[in-house]
């Protein structure tokens, strides 16, 4: 019995320890957010990130981006910092209070060749909005409107559970 519970702790260590090296000499990929949308204001992307699954975004992790308004579509792309897994993400896609629109087509996380692609409306099935935007069957865009909360516009998307599950299965937590 102490024989057979031996060799399961050393298969468990060298599976850990295989994991491990081939996550820390993978650095040629970062993760990076796609994200194509319409907003013709200039304006501030912010995104926070937790680097450990199921662990609550405490503003500690954030990456933030300075856009130009334009008129047609935009595709912003942002990379994470080398070596980071963004387990659990939270997008504040405007600061702008002059905003009253959104059109959003595409937000897609990337990893080297993994892609978990929300292009043509399918990152819908991966993000929670907050009361701040909300969707208009009628015309495809995105209201943004006054928060009864704190009184301002903060349309925020949180990646909801969908997306945390593919994000540890392109990179799984071990430590």
């Amino acid at each position: 019995m102490k024989n057979r519970l031996k060799k399961i702790i050393v298969y468990i260590s060298g599976i850990i320890i295989c994991v491990s090296i081939f996550n820390y000499f993978d650095t040629n990929n970062k993760f990076q957010l796609e994200i194509e949308y319409l907003n013709k204001y200039n304006d501030k992307v912010r995104i926070y990130y937790t680097k450990v699954p199921g662990k609550e975004i405490d503003g500690s992790n954030y990456i933030d981006l300075y856009v130009y308004g334009k008129p047609n579509y935009q595709k912003l792309t942002i990379n994470f910092p080398e070596f980071i897994t963004p387990y659990n993400i939270r997008l504040d896609i405007s600061e702008n209070q002059k905003i009253e629109k959104l059109s959003i087509k595409n937000i897609s996380l990337k990893y080297g060749n993994s892609l978990i692609d929300g292009d043509n409306g399918l990152y819908m099935n991966y993000w929670s909005l907050n009361e701040s935007i909300i969707y208009n069957n009628e015309n495809y865009y995105h209201d943004v409107i006054v928060s009864p909360v704190v009184g301002k516009k903060i349309p925020i998307l949180i990646s909801n559970i969908i997306l945390n599950e593919k994000i540890k299965n392109i990179k799984p937590f071990l430590f």
